[in-house]
C-alpha cells in the first residue's frame, strides 16, 4: 500500500493544505519537497513521532522554519548569525547547522523557501522537524512516486509541487567560532557567500601598536587556525570577519614595543604583529567598516564625534583596557588577555562542535 500523493499545478489555497496541516500537528508523517529533494517531517513536539522518524530513516533530522521571525524564536540569542543569515540570498538552499546546547554537533535548521510549505508550517502550529528521504543507496529522492514506493504508507501525505531541479541539494553551513564551515559549494558560490557572511571589524585604540593592533592579529590567527582544521576534514570556510586596526592618535613611526611582541607570542601573533605597520583611525577606513570596535572609551567618544550620522555600527563594551605602554611585562600580558576575552564576548560565536569528537 502506497501513501496518497496531493500534486499540487496551481496556486495551493488553505483549504488544499488543511489536512496535511492536521497530520503534521498529530504527530503522522508529511513528505514534501524543500530545497530540491523531498523531505519526512512530523511535529518536533511529539517524541514518539520524532523517535519514530529518526528510527524509520537512520538519517540526523533538521528543524524547518517558515520565516526569519520564526528563527528569532527558535534562537532568540543568535542575533548576530541572525544578521548574516537574513543576507544569504535564496537561504532555503542551505542547510545551516546552530550551536544549541541540546545539540553537541549542532542543530540542522533550514527555512522552507516554499511559500505553500511555509503556509502549511504556520497552519500546523508546531515544530517542525525533518529528515532527508532517501532511496536504498542513500540517494536523495526529488519525485514524488519514489517517495511513495520507498517508504510505502510511512508518510500519511506526499505533497507533489511539479518537478524539481535538485540544484544546491545538500549544501551545509556550520557555524563556528570565528567563521562558517561550508559543505558541497562550489568556487562560484563560495565566492558569493563571503558578502553575506563575512562582516568587515575595525579595531580602534589610541597609537595602533598594542591594543587594537593585537585584537586584530588575534582575531586573524583564531580564523586562520578554524580554517586550517576545518579543511583537513575537507570542509570549505567563510572567515565571519575580515579584521583591520587603526589610532586615533597614530603614526607610521610607531613601532610594536618588544614587550608587546613577547605577550602576542603566547597568542601565536607575534609574527603579525612584528609585521604591523600603524594607521591613523580616518573617514576612510570608517566608511570601509561594518563594525568598529574601539577599546577604551575615550576612544569609543573619539570614534562617535566621527561617525554622526553614518550607518556603521560601534560596538561599545563600556570596559576600558588599559595600554601598557611603558609599563612591565605583565602589563602587556593582562592587555592580551583582556583582549581575548572582549573578541570572544562580542565577536565569536559558541560555535557547533561539529569536529569536536575527532579531535
Amino acid at each position: 500500500m502506497f501513501s496518497a500523493i496531493r500534486r499540487y499545478l496551481r496556486h495551493v489555497t488553505d483549504a488544499e493544505l488543511a489536512d496535511p496541516a492536521k497530520a503534521l500537528t498529530k504527530g503522522s508523517i508529511v513528505a514534501f519537497p524543500v530545497g530540491g529533494r523531498y523531505l519526512l517531517a512530523t511535529n518536533a513536539d511529539i517524541r514518539e513521532a520524532h523517535d519514530e522518524l529518526v528510527q524509520q530513516t537512520k538519517d540526523e533530522p533538521l528543524v524547518l522554519l517558515p520565516s526569519e521571525e520564526h528563527f528569532l524564536r527558535v534562537f532568540p540569542t543568535l542575533d548576530r548569525i541572525a544578521e548574516r543569515i537574513r543576507a544569504l540570498e535564496d537561504r532555503d538552499r542551505f542547510v545551516l547547522r546552530l550551536p544549541h546546547e541540546q545539540f553537541p554537533s549542532g542543530l540542522r535548521v533550514q527555512f522552507s523557501g516554499d511559500e505553500a510549505i511555509s503556509r502549511l508550517i504556520i497552519a500546523a502550529k508546531c515544530p517542525v522537524l525533518a529528515v532527508e528521504a532517501r532511496d536504498r543507496a542513500g540517494q536523495l529522492l526529488i519525485r514524488s512516486a519514489d517517495v511513495a514506493r520507498t517508504y510505502r504508507s510511512f508518510p500519511e501525505h506526499i505533497l507533489d509541487f511539479g518537478a524539481l531541479s535538485g540544484a544546491d541539494r545538500g549544501i551545509e553551513i556550520a557555524v563556528l567560532r570565528a567563521g562558517f564551515a561550508v559543505k558541497g559549494a562550489n568556487n562560484e558560490l563560495l565566492e558569493s557567500l563571503s558578502p553575506a557572511l563575512t562582516k568587515r571589524v575595525l579595531f580602534v585604540c589610541i597609537g595602533n601598536v598594542n591594543r587594537s593592533a593585537f585584537a586584530r592579529a588575534r582575531l586573524d590567527v583564531i580564523a586562520n587556525e578554524e580554517r586550517s582544521f576545518v579543511a583537513s576534514h575537507g570542509w570549505d570556510y567563510v572567515p565571519a570577519y575580515h579584521s583591520t586596526s587603526a589610532g586615533v592618535s597614530a603614526s607610521e613611526d610607531y613601532v610594536v614595543p618588544d614587550f608587546m611582541l613577547a605577550a602576542a607570542r603566547r597568542y601565536g601573533c607575534a609574527e603579525a604583529m612584528a609585521q604591523h605597520k600603524p594607521k591613523i583611525f580616518n573617514d576612510d577606513l570608517a566608511q570601509n567598516a561594518d563594525l568598529i570596535f574601539p577599546l577604551a572609551d575615550d576612544v569609543t567618544r573619539a570614534v562617535e564625534s566621527r561617525m554622526i550620522g553614518k550607518r556603521t555600527r560601534v560596538i561599545r563594551t563600556r570596559v576600558d583596557v588599559t595600554d601598557p605602554m611603558g609599563g612591565a611585562p605583565d602589563a602587556y600580558v593582562a592587555m592580551a588577555a583582556h583582549v581575548e576575552q572582549l573578541i570572544a564576548k562580542h565577536l565569536l560565536s559558541s560555535g557547533c562542535g561539529l569536529f569536536k569528537e575527532e579531535q
